[in-house]
């Protein structure tokens, strides 16, 4: 299996580092010693010379160019096509220049056959063509074309016609112009140059580029010493192949080294990749477009009890239960149609097959692996069998919970039904006792001695009380069954309406000294809510009648991360121990004693139960002898305001 990705690159990855300077000075050296050793040798032996090095130059150019389209062909890039389109093309040209050069009389001997038109005619061809498609290939690299191979070599083509017919035209030599033999070449080394500077100017577009321009180098001195030649093997001539035997094979010799580079990396990144496959905390199975399993990982193994060698290569039909195994096959299809990462039957429950036939419950994730051999897809495979069982586990506590709730929600019922009849059943007795109670005061108070009075004050205390008790209870009990009407309600309007009746109704509540802040409009009932601030503000007056100077301040906070309103209602009364802070809104819940402050031990249960009925909650601070806050939040209105509430961290207590 390959790694998943491609490690070749013309286009993408960075070039690696050259030093362009270091590498001309070792081959110009190499090709100066060369050049010094044929010129010491005897001039008698460069025919031979020089075949050899149009043989080299033929077999170069052809390697090179299946190199080139190799590379271009698996990366699908069009860089390295061009350049080797202008390979085959110079491969063809070398080949009838070495065809024309060599006398098939005398095997191996070349012959010298001067002004010859046609050698030097198929001689300017390649010198011209390959600068020319090198320099057309960089161009498009740059301009980022997508010129298909073909068309490109049908303009080299083009091109080569205009330089026969250049050659035609133009005298082979000259010998009495500037030592210039050879005016047909003498563009050759200035195209070299300019190819060559464009190489290095643009190497960070592809990593052969660095190479061409040290290519380039080479061949232009070549082909200068070209324009000198006089004879098909004279020393100009030999150092003019030398040269262009040298650059191509350094192209050659750089191809492999990257070769090998890339070979060595794609290695390690193979090796890499089966490391995290092997380290994955699931299975992973990798299978090609036929269905068969490429790799597995050492999960794979302890999940499902098989050896690597009893899955690679069969159908991963094998690890699937049987009644799914006739329509796998079209799902493997369908997934290499259009692949693309996703879950796997999303939805739907989906089983493992063991190899001890057992078969147990997975999430499978399948996800394209693009390599050499083509697309593979990576299943990665977990085993949910803890998950199902919690699962299953929290639908059967949810079942018994929804049939508690259902239980509860009936006794709540069934409670609030009893409360109501036997409150209002109550009222009845309770109602002739207070009024016989009345009429025996009215008629016969003055009769009765000092314990029979006090015991019919006794009495009637005590129905009043009831009365009070009985009436709350049929308030409770009515909370549940009442529907809310919400309309936006002016807390500020019902506060002061409020404090207007405990004001006209209640002496105590005239010795207050009141502070009434910025309050908010809210969404709620309008009697639901104006029973929540009486009961919290008449407590209020009630519990801070026995200090000299009572206060009681009425206001809101907020909070701009928070979706509610919080209003609270503080007094500086008797207060409360904050230990028992949950029983203040508990039914029948009393923390002073009913001689110091009359109750039922209602009210604050009636507070909370229509408070929560909104969806807000109900707490409370305070202090034994330094007075309480009572708080309560309601949702914000749907449209936002600007009230000017206190913010929650400055609004002290």
């Amino acid at each position: 299996m390959s790694a998943p990705a491609r490690i070749l690159d013309y286009k993408q990855q960075t070039a690696p580092k050259f030093r362009l300077f270091s590498a001309l000075g070792g081959v110009l050296a190499s090709a100066i010693l060369l050049s010094a050793a044929l010129l010491l040798a005897r001039s008698n032996y460069y025919p031979q010379v020089h075949l050899i090095l149009d043989m080299g130059l033929f077999v170069l150019s052809g390697v090179l160019g299946l190199f080139f389209w190799n590379v271009g062909g698996r990366l699908g890039q069009r860089f390295p096509q061009w350049v080797a389109t202008t390979l085959a093309i110079t491969w063809v040209l070398d080949g009838v220049h070495m065809a024309i050069t060599m006398d098939w009389s005398r095997g191996i001997e070349a012959t010298a056959l001067g002004a010859n038109l046609p050698l030097e005619t198929t001689w300017a061809l390649p010198t011209y063509i390959l600068p020319a498609g090198v320099g057309a290939s960089l161009w498009l690299l740059h301009r980022n074309s997508g010129l298909r191979p073909v068309q490109f070599g049908l303009g080299l083509v083009a091109l080569s016609v205009g330089v026969i017919a250049a050659s035609l035209v133009l005298p082979q030599y000259i010998p009495n112009w500037l030592s210039i033999t050879q005016p047909t070449l003498a563009l050759t080394p200035a195209l070299w140059m300019v190819v060559g500077v464009f190489c290095w100017r643009w190497r960070e577009a592809a990593r052969t580029l660095p190479w061409f321009a040290l290519m380039a180098v080479l061949l232009c001195l070549g082909d200068f010493a070209m324009v000198f030649s006089r004879v098909a093997s004279d020393t100009a001539s030999i150092l003019a192949h030398l040269g262009k035997f040298t650059g191509s094979l350094v192209m050659l010799i750089s191809k492999m080294q990257m070769a090998s580079t890339d070979l060595v990396e794609r290695l390690r990144t193979e090796a890499k990749f089966r490391g995290l496959l092997e380290s994955a905390p699931d299975a992973i199975v990798v299978v090609n477009a036929g269905g068969k399993m490429t790799f597995v990982n050492s999960q794979t193994e302890a999940l499902f009890g098989y050896k690597r060698d009893e899955l690679i290569g069969r159908g991963v039909e094998q690890l699937i239960p049987p009644r799914f195994r006739s329509a796998h096959p079209a799902h493997v299809r369908r997934f290499f149609v259009t692949p693309h990462a996703r879950p796997m039957s999303k939805g739907r429950d989906l089983s493992g097959l063991r190899r001890d036939g057992s078969e147990f419950p997975v999430e499978i994730s399948l996800s394209p692996l693009e390599t050499e051999e083509g697309v593979l897809v990576s299943a990665s495979i977990r085993d949910i069998t803890t998950r199902k069982q919690s699962e299953n586990e929290i639908r059967r506590l949810n079942h018994t919970l929804e049939e508690r709730a259902k239980e509860l929600a009936a006794a709540n019922k069934e409670l609030e039904a009893f409360t109501y009849t036997a409150a209002h059943d109550l009222r009845a007795p309770l109602r002739h006792m207070h009024g016989y109670s009345t009429f025996l005061k009215e008629s016969w108070y003055g009769r009765l001695d000092e314990e029979g009075r006090h015991f019919l004050d006794r009495i009637m205390t005590s129905t009043q009380g009831m009365a009070m008790l009985l009436d709350d209870l049929l308030n409770f009990s009515r909370l549940g069954r009442v529907e809310m009407q919400k309309h936006e309600v002016n807390l500020a309007d019902l506060v002061a309406r409020i404090r207007g009746d405990l004001e006209a109704s209640e002496p105590d509540a005239r010795r207050v000294k009141w502070e009434v802040r910025k309050l908010p409009e809210v969404e709620g009932d309008l009697s639901l809510l104006h029973q929540v601030l009486v009961n919290l503000i008449s407590n209020a007056v009630k519990y801070s009648r026995k200090v000299s100077e009572p206060r009681v301040l009425i206001g809101s906070q907020y909070d701009d991360d928070d979706e509610m309103f919080t209003v609270f209602v503080r007094d500086n009364g008797a207060g409360f121990d904050m230990e028992y802070k949950n029983k203040l809104f508990q039914v029948f819940q009393r923390l002073h004693r009913s001689k110091d402050f009359e109750r039922t031990g209602i009210g604050l249960a009636i507070v909370r139960r229509i408070v929560e009925r909104h969806g807000g909650r109900v707490w409370a601070e305070g202090a034994v002898g330094q007075g309480a806050t009572f708080y309560f939040s309601l949702p914000r209105p749907s449209r936002r305001q600007d009230y000017g509430q206190a913010r929650i961290h400055s609004a002290g207590r």
